[in-house]
Protein backbone atom coordinates (compact mmCIF):
# COMPACT_ATOMS: atom_id res chain seq x y z
CA UNK A 1 0.00 0.00 0.00
CA UNK A 2 1.25 3.58 -0.69
CA UNK A 3 1.07 6.52 0.18
CA UNK A 4 1.04 10.25 -1.00
CA UNK A 5 0.59 13.70 -0.24
CA UNK A 6 -2.95 14.26 -1.84
CA UNK A 7 -3.95 17.56 -4.27
CA UNK A 8 -7.27 17.32 -5.77
CA UNK A 9 -6.01 15.03 -8.45
CA UNK A 10 -4.98 12.58 -6.32
CA UNK A 11 -7.84 11.70 -4.19
CA UNK A 12 -8.33 8.09 -4.57
CA UNK A 13 -8.00 5.00 -3.08
CA UNK A 14 -5.40 6.10 -0.59
CA UNK A 15 -4.27 5.28 3.09
CA UNK A 16 -3.27 8.65 3.87
CA UNK A 17 -4.22 12.21 3.56
CA UNK A 18 -2.98 15.77 4.34
CA UNK A 19 -4.67 18.58 2.95
CA UNK A 20 -3.08 21.99 2.61
CA UNK A 21 -3.80 25.69 1.91
CA UNK A 22 -5.41 26.11 -1.29
CA UNK A 23 -5.78 22.25 -1.89
CA UNK A 24 -1.88 22.17 -2.74
CA UNK A 25 0.35 19.92 -1.55
CA UNK A 26 0.97 19.71 2.40
CA UNK A 27 5.00 20.66 1.41
CA UNK A 28 7.93 20.03 3.82
CA UNK A 29 7.93 23.94 4.85
CA UNK A 30 3.90 23.69 6.03
CA UNK A 31 4.56 20.65 8.20
CA UNK A 32 7.80 22.29 9.90
CA UNK A 33 5.58 25.76 10.35
CA UNK A 34 3.01 23.23 12.26
CA UNK A 35 5.56 21.24 13.85
CA UNK A 36 7.60 24.18 15.19
CA UNK A 37 4.47 25.86 16.75
CA UNK A 38 3.15 22.81 18.20
CA UNK A 39 6.33 22.59 20.04
CA UNK A 40 6.71 25.94 20.97
CA UNK A 41 3.11 26.52 22.11
CA UNK A 42 1.42 23.21 22.23
CA UNK A 43 -2.41 22.33 22.42
CA UNK A 44 -4.02 25.34 24.13
CA UNK A 45 -5.63 23.83 27.26
CA UNK A 46 -9.34 25.25 27.63
CA UNK A 47 -9.42 23.48 31.56
CA UNK A 48 -6.42 23.07 33.85
CA UNK A 49 -5.28 19.58 34.44
CA UNK A 50 -3.20 17.84 37.34
CA UNK A 51 -1.67 14.11 36.98
CA UNK A 52 -1.13 11.83 39.85
CA UNK A 53 0.79 8.44 38.83
CA UNK A 54 -0.64 5.38 41.01
CA UNK A 55 1.39 2.52 40.91
CA UNK A 56 1.57 -0.81 42.42
CA UNK A 57 3.38 0.43 45.36
CA UNK A 58 0.23 2.00 46.51
CA UNK A 59 -1.16 -1.46 47.51
CA UNK A 60 1.69 -1.64 50.45
CA UNK A 61 2.54 1.77 50.77
CA UNK A 62 -0.93 4.10 50.71
CA UNK A 63 -3.58 1.74 51.91
CA UNK A 64 -5.71 4.31 53.49
CA UNK A 65 -6.38 8.26 54.81
CA UNK A 66 -4.01 7.25 57.59
CA UNK A 67 -1.17 7.15 54.55
CA UNK A 68 -2.24 8.84 51.33
CA UNK A 69 0.16 9.79 48.59
CA UNK A 70 -0.43 13.69 48.51
CA UNK A 71 0.28 15.72 45.50
CA UNK A 72 -1.38 18.82 44.01
CA UNK A 73 -3.12 19.55 47.25
CA UNK A 74 -4.68 16.02 47.24
CA UNK A 75 -4.46 12.57 48.35
CA UNK A 76 -4.54 9.61 46.96
CA UNK A 77 -4.86 6.16 48.46
CA UNK A 78 -5.89 2.20 46.87
CA UNK A 79 -7.74 0.71 49.63
CA UNK A 80 -8.09 -2.98 50.66
CA UNK A 81 -11.11 -3.67 47.34
CA UNK A 82 -8.82 -2.35 44.89
CA UNK A 83 -10.34 1.00 44.78
CA UNK A 84 -8.31 4.02 44.35
CA UNK A 85 -9.85 6.91 46.45
CA UNK A 86 -9.05 10.34 45.52
CA UNK A 87 -10.32 13.83 47.69
CA UNK A 88 -8.86 17.34 48.44
CA UNK A 89 -5.92 17.09 51.08
CA UNK A 90 -7.94 19.35 53.30
CA UNK A 91 -10.57 16.66 53.43
CA UNK A 92 -8.87 13.74 54.79
CA UNK A 93 -10.33 11.92 58.19
CA UNK A 94 -13.53 14.31 57.76
CA UNK A 95 -16.67 13.03 57.38
CA UNK A 96 -19.38 13.36 54.57
CA UNK A 97 -16.97 14.97 52.10
CA UNK A 98 -16.82 14.34 48.62
CA UNK A 99 -14.50 12.01 46.70
CA UNK A 100 -13.42 10.53 43.75
CA UNK A 101 -13.16 6.28 43.78
CA UNK A 102 -11.56 4.15 40.66
CA UNK A 103 -11.67 0.34 39.64
CA UNK A 104 -7.63 -0.26 40.17
CA UNK A 105 -5.72 -2.56 37.50
CA UNK A 106 -2.32 -3.82 38.33
CA UNK A 107 0.06 -1.81 36.87
CA UNK A 108 -0.89 1.61 37.73
CA UNK A 109 -2.36 4.46 35.64
CA UNK A 110 -3.21 8.25 36.70
CA UNK A 111 -5.62 10.11 38.46
CA UNK A 112 -6.49 13.41 36.43
CA UNK A 113 -7.77 16.23 37.96
CA UNK A 114 -9.56 18.98 35.86
CA UNK A 115 -9.74 22.27 37.93
CA UNK A 116 -12.39 24.21 36.42
CA UNK A 117 -14.29 25.66 39.62
CA UNK A 118 -17.44 24.05 40.62
CA UNK A 119 -17.26 21.90 37.16
CA UNK A 120 -14.43 20.32 37.63
CA UNK A 121 -13.75 16.38 37.88
CA UNK A 122 -11.53 13.39 37.88
CA UNK A 123 -10.73 10.35 36.17
CA UNK A 124 -8.96 7.50 35.86
CA UNK A 125 -6.84 5.91 33.04
CA UNK A 126 -4.78 2.69 33.25
CA UNK A 127 -1.02 3.05 32.48
CA UNK A 128 -1.74 1.26 29.56
CA UNK A 129 -4.06 3.66 27.50
CA UNK A 130 -1.99 6.33 29.03
CA UNK A 131 0.62 5.00 27.19
CA UNK A 132 -1.20 4.63 23.71
CA UNK A 133 -2.69 8.57 24.10
CA UNK A 134 1.11 9.50 24.56
CA UNK A 135 2.51 7.23 22.01
CA UNK A 136 0.10 8.82 19.12
CA UNK A 137 -0.45 12.03 20.43
CA UNK A 138 -4.65 11.14 20.58
CA UNK A 139 -6.37 13.76 22.57
CA UNK A 140 -9.82 11.76 22.15
CA UNK A 141 -11.44 8.45 21.13
CA UNK A 142 -14.86 7.98 19.43
CA UNK A 143 -16.40 4.82 19.51
CA UNK A 144 -18.01 4.09 16.31
CA UNK A 145 -18.34 3.18 12.88
CA UNK A 146 -14.87 5.55 11.62
CA UNK A 147 -16.79 4.91 7.87
CA UNK A 148 -18.13 7.64 6.35
CA UNK A 149 -17.82 11.34 5.70
CA UNK A 150 -15.34 13.61 7.32
CA UNK A 151 -15.85 17.87 6.74
CA UNK A 152 -12.57 19.52 8.01
CA UNK A 153 -11.09 22.63 7.11
CA UNK A 154 -8.29 23.72 5.50
CA UNK A 155 -6.85 27.35 3.26
CA UNK A 156 -5.31 30.12 4.78
CA UNK A 157 -7.69 33.53 5.58
CA UNK A 158 -5.91 36.70 7.53
CA UNK A 159 -5.28 35.06 10.79
CA UNK A 160 -5.48 31.50 9.99
CA UNK A 161 -3.46 28.50 8.17
CA UNK A 162 -5.68 25.53 8.54
CA UNK A 163 -4.21 21.99 7.98
CA UNK A 164 -5.42 18.75 8.53
CA UNK A 165 -4.09 15.09 8.10
CA UNK A 166 -6.53 11.58 7.51
CA UNK A 167 -5.18 8.51 8.47
CA UNK A 168 -6.70 4.91 8.24
CA UNK A 169 -6.51 0.88 7.01
CA UNK A 170 -9.41 1.78 4.15
CA UNK A 171 -9.54 3.82 1.40
CA UNK A 172 -10.08 7.95 1.36
CA UNK A 173 -11.28 9.76 -1.49
CA UNK A 174 -11.35 13.37 -1.07
CA UNK A 175 -14.55 15.08 -2.31
CA UNK A 176 -15.34 18.17 -4.08
CA UNK A 177 -18.70 18.95 -1.81
CA UNK A 178 -20.17 16.48 0.90
CA UNK A 179 -22.74 13.51 -0.67
CA UNK A 180 -24.70 13.04 2.53
CA UNK A 181 -28.55 13.70 2.88
CA UNK A 182 -29.58 16.80 4.75
CA UNK A 183 -30.68 14.30 7.52
CA UNK A 184 -27.42 12.40 7.33
CA UNK A 185 -24.39 13.23 9.95
CA UNK A 186 -20.78 13.16 9.04
CA UNK A 187 -18.51 10.74 11.38
CA UNK A 188 -16.86 14.20 12.29
CA UNK A 189 -17.52 17.52 11.44
CA UNK A 190 -15.00 21.05 12.03
CA UNK A 191 -16.76 24.27 12.32
CA UNK A 192 -16.30 26.33 9.44
CA UNK A 193 -15.71 22.99 7.41
CA UNK A 194 -14.61 23.58 3.80
CA UNK A 195 -12.81 19.87 2.90
CA UNK A 196 -14.80 16.82 2.68
CA UNK A 197 -13.36 13.44 2.92
CA UNK A 198 -14.87 9.80 2.54
CA UNK A 199 -13.85 7.02 4.10
CA UNK A 200 -14.70 3.57 3.19
CA UNK A 201 -13.67 -0.37 4.37
CA UNK A 202 -12.30 1.28 7.73
CA UNK A 203 -11.80 -0.50 11.02
CA UNK A 204 -10.21 2.89 12.37
CA UNK A 205 -9.94 6.45 11.49
CA UNK A 206 -6.97 8.79 12.77
CA UNK A 207 -7.04 12.22 12.27
CA UNK A 208 -5.66 15.60 13.06
CA UNK A 209 -6.89 19.01 12.44
CA UNK A 210 -4.93 21.75 13.38
CA UNK A 211 -4.86 25.72 12.82
CA UNK A 212 -1.85 28.36 12.92
CA UNK A 213 -2.48 31.80 13.94
CA UNK A 214 -0.21 34.06 11.60
CA UNK A 215 -0.16 36.63 13.84
CA UNK A 216 1.08 34.99 16.84
CA UNK A 217 2.50 31.39 15.81
CA UNK A 218 0.19 29.84 18.17
CA UNK A 219 -1.55 26.51 17.20
CA UNK A 220 -4.73 25.11 18.01
CA UNK A 221 -5.34 21.29 17.02
CA UNK A 222 -6.77 17.91 17.88
CA UNK A 223 -5.79 14.43 17.15
CA UNK A 224 -8.69 11.90 17.25
CA UNK A 225 -9.03 8.16 16.79
CA UNK A 226 -12.31 6.92 15.78
CA UNK A 227 -13.41 3.08 15.84
CA UNK A 228 -15.81 0.75 16.86
CA UNK A 229 -12.91 -2.05 17.84
CA UNK A 230 -10.68 -2.11 20.93
CA UNK A 231 -8.37 0.47 20.91
CA UNK A 232 -5.29 -1.44 21.29
CA UNK A 233 -6.34 -3.71 18.65
CA UNK A 234 -5.42 -0.66 15.99
CA UNK A 235 -2.28 0.03 17.17
CA UNK A 236 -0.06 -2.07 14.63
CA UNK A 237 -2.39 -1.25 11.83
CA UNK A 238 -1.72 2.79 12.80
CA UNK A 239 2.00 1.75 13.23
CA UNK A 240 1.83 0.69 9.81
CA UNK A 241 0.18 3.35 8.17
CA UNK A 242 2.63 5.58 9.99
CA UNK A 243 5.64 4.41 8.45
CA UNK A 244 4.02 4.60 5.45
CA UNK A 245 3.85 8.45 6.42
CA UNK A 246 6.82 8.37 6.71
CA UNK A 247 8.42 7.48 3.12
CA UNK A 248 9.63 9.98 0.80
CA UNK A 249 7.38 11.01 -1.69
CA UNK A 250 8.56 9.77 -5.21
CA UNK A 251 7.37 11.66 -8.08
CA UNK A 252 8.97 10.21 -11.65
CA UNK A 253 8.03 10.85 -15.13
CA UNK A 254 9.57 7.91 -16.44
CA UNK A 255 6.47 6.21 -18.12
CA UNK A 256 8.55 2.95 -17.79
CA UNK A 257 8.74 1.38 -21.18
CA UNK A 258 12.66 1.21 -20.79
CA UNK A 259 13.34 3.66 -23.72
CA UNK A 260 14.94 6.29 -21.00
CA UNK A 261 12.48 8.99 -21.71
CA UNK A 262 11.83 11.53 -19.20
CA UNK A 263 9.25 13.96 -20.63
CA UNK A 264 5.93 14.17 -19.55
CA UNK A 265 4.01 13.53 -23.43
CA UNK A 266 6.76 12.94 -25.25
CA UNK A 267 6.99 8.93 -25.18
CA UNK A 268 6.22 7.62 -28.54
CA UNK A 269 5.65 4.11 -27.15
CA UNK A 270 2.28 5.46 -24.99
CA UNK A 271 2.45 2.52 -23.12
CA UNK A 272 2.50 4.02 -19.83
CA UNK A 273 0.81 6.87 -17.57
CA UNK A 274 2.94 10.00 -16.92
CA UNK A 275 2.49 11.46 -13.76
CA UNK A 276 3.59 15.36 -13.65
CA UNK A 277 5.37 16.69 -10.73
CA UNK A 278 3.53 17.70 -7.43
CA UNK A 279 2.87 21.36 -7.29
CA UNK A 280 4.62 22.85 -4.10
CA UNK A 281 2.46 24.71 -1.76
CA UNK A 282 2.18 28.58 -2.00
Amino acid sequence: MSKKFGNKNQGQGRSAYHGGANNDRYSSSMRDAFKKAETNSGPRPQKKVLQIEVTDEFLTKHTDEKTPFIAHGYAVWVNSINKVICMEESNVGKKNVPYYKFDYTLGGGYVNIVENGKDGYMYFRTRQFQDFLSKFGIDKIQKGDPNGEYHLREGVNKLWQNNYEVITDGELTELANSELNIADDPVASMKYANAYIKVEGATFVLFKQRSLRLDSGSINHITQLVTNGDVFSVVPLLEKQLELLEEPVVVTTDCGCGDGCDTPGECECNSGVDTPPLAEAN
